[in-house]
């Protein structure tokens, strides 16, 4: 996906979430496990799904401008690795807390909860 305008710019337009999926790099300043499977896509009609690095999630979200909220997350119930779920407590959390997102010029998408925590995703 190509942005037009200025490249040194951060976008928060909502258009520019949706499309293929972003998978998820970091949780919380963490790095995730190489082996990991956590991503996110956002749907035009104002679904989300992916995988929370075990279970499979999906839910809504609302966005405006750099404002983003996401709600009514469901899971699926598999039990994996202990490291595995693990990671997937701490995104799931920080998933009901975002209130804000950016996508960088390197086309780097940045959730950024209530507090300052981050998940950072790409393409």
């Amino acid at each position: 996906m190509l942005a037009s305008g200025c490249a040194t710019t951060a976008r928060t337009d909502s258009a520019a979430l949706v499309g293929s999926e972003w998978r998820i790099t970091q949780i919380g300043g963490a790095a995730v496990a190489p082996e990991s499977r956590a991503a996110i896509s956002f749907d035009a009609d104002g679904r989300f799904s992916g995988n929370a690095g075990c279970n499979r999630m999906i839910g809504t979200y609302r966005a405006d401008g750099p404002a983003l909220s996401l709600s009514n997350a469901g899971l699926t119930k598999m039990l994996c690795a202990p490291a595995e779920m693990k990671q997937e407590s701490d995104l799931v959390e920080l998933l009901g807390d975002v209130d804000s997102y950016r996508i960088d010029p390197a086309g780097t998408l940045v959730l950024t909860t209530r507090s300052g925590t981050r998940i950072v995703a790409s393409r």
